[in-house]
């Protein structure tokens, strides 16, 4: 499941990228780690989501 999300992020799928934000924030399903979890929220603030605004 977490390949498909990362190749989904990495073709620009802005909810793919944020739900990757959440799960590097939460370490849900993959080791937590910060840095990841921030550059994937970045990944979807720079196409407007809002959610990931807040993070």
């Amino acid at each position: 499941m977490v390949d498909n999300l990362i190749k989904a992020g990495e073709h620009g799928y802005v909810e793919a990228q944020f739900i990757l934000g959440d799960m590097y924030e939460d370490g849900d399903e993959v080791v937590k780690d910060e840095k990841r979890a921030t550059y994937w929220y970045e990944k979807a603030v720079e196409q407007g989501h809002k959610g990931a605004k807040k993070h």
